[in-house]
């Protein structure tokens, strides 16, 4: 009886605890006009989308519904960022020259929708994003930080490394190890916490990150969007099993996910600490 204990405490610890910390409120679909994915919420009540390809990139308010595009080109909505100030949208633009991929940026200004290239098309990434952010480069997690460079590899070398991104503060780095699990550790690389299974996983504030839990088969696709403190103290599912809820990105206030059939919605929450 002791062992059986004992095994059961191992299978307990070994997952973060489920709690109900997360007020769900209305859910709403936004209507983007055609198939979208991969929703970027912002502060200011937008949400950025692209379609399956990452091909595109469209800013829609949830307010009035109202879109606009920022890009058609192919790449434009793939790992979308926002400057550190909280006014710009930084995006690629990717290209083919003589079988070459060219990668140029761009930013748009969401206070006066102004554009602006960052950098034209060539083989490599040469823009600064300001102030603190990582990247998966080579297997590992790189941290930027004024223009110098941070190799890490928190969990050991010869693992692969994805998802990485700095929380709000820019004490803290949020990453996947591949097949392995998700996990938050120190902006040095130091003191990994796992998360257990957290796919694409975003920050919601400094205490909360969110992502997907999902299981596909050649029969049927199953993911929620869930949401996790970052000591893995409380986990919550949010969305309910009718709906294939993928890829969410979160404020403190909202959540928004896309759906296999190309369906945004978003939906209201409020964060009892």
């Amino acid at each position: 009886m002791r062992k059986i204990i004992l095994a059961l405490v191992s299978v307990f610890m070994a997952f973060p605890a489920i709690c109900q910390n997360v007020e769900v409120g209305t859910m709403k679909k936004i209507e983007t006009g055609s198939p979208a994915y991969y929703p970027v919420l912002l502060d200011d009540g937008k949400v950025l989308t692209t379609s399956a390809d990452y091909t595109g990139l469209v800013l829609t308010d949830l307010q009035n519904g109202k879109s606009h595009v920022l890009s058609a080109a192919s790449g434009a909505g793939y790992n979308v960022r926002v400057s550190a100030d909280k006014k710009n949208v930084i995006y690629q633009e990717c290209s083919y020259t003589t079988g070459r991929r060219m990668v140029g940026y761009s930013s748009y200004a969401l206070e006066n929708g102004a554009s602006r290239r960052l950098q034209v098309p060539q083989r490599s990434r040469s823009v600064d994003f300001d102030g603190v952010y990582a990247v998966s480069e080579d297997l590992k997690i790189s941290v930027y930080r004024n223009g110098q460079k941070t190799v890490l590899a928190p969990n050991g070398e010869h693992r692969r490394y994805i998802w990485p991104s700095v929380s709000p503060d820019g004490k803290k780095l949020l990453y996947t190890v591949s097949g392995v699990g998700t996990y938050v550790c120190n902006i040095d690389g130091s003191s990994p916490v796992s998360l257990g299974i957290l796919r694409a996983p975003k920050w919601v504030n400094n205490s909360w990150v969110v992502g997907m839990e999902n299981t596909t088969t050649e029969e049927m696709s199953v993911s929620a969007v869930v949401m996790s403190k970052i000591d893995g103290s409380c986990r919550q599912t949010l969305t309910p099993s009718s709906i294939v809820a993928m890829y969410p990105s979160a404020t403190e206030h909202c959540v928004a996910f896309s759906t296999d059939k190309g369906e945004v919605y978003c939906m209201e929450i409020n964060i009892n600490e």
